[in-house]
This record gives structure tokens, sequence and C-alpha cells, in this order.
């Protein structure tokens, strides 16, 4: 019955690290910035209506 227990919670991955900014490796602010400079470009989605100039 042991081999079918769950896992001990020693077993377990630990938790994911809590929502933080990188070490100081030289990109440490690079990654705030990444999100920001790839949707910069981009442009905005087709509209199929203008709804904002029809309304």
């Amino acid at each position: 019955m042991l081999a079918m227990s769950p896992p001990a919670a020693d077993s377990y991955p630990p938790p994911p690290p809590p929502l933080r900014p990188p070490p100081p490796t030289g990109q440490s602010y690079n990654w705030k910035f990444v999100p920001l400079t790839n949707i910069s470009p981009l442009p905005p989605p087709p509209n199929p209506k203008p709804l904002a100039t029809t309304t």
C-alpha cells in the first residue's frame, strides 16, 4: 500500500517562486519592458466594422 499512497510532500516539486523580478543579471529591468516592446509595434487588430465610428 505504501507504493500506492500519494507521494510525500517532500517529493513534490518546490512551489513556484513569488512573482518578483529576476536577480540583477543585466536584464533585471528588461523582462518588464519586454512585453511592452513586443505589443507596442503590433498594429491594432483589424475590426470588421468600425464600432467606434458607427456609434
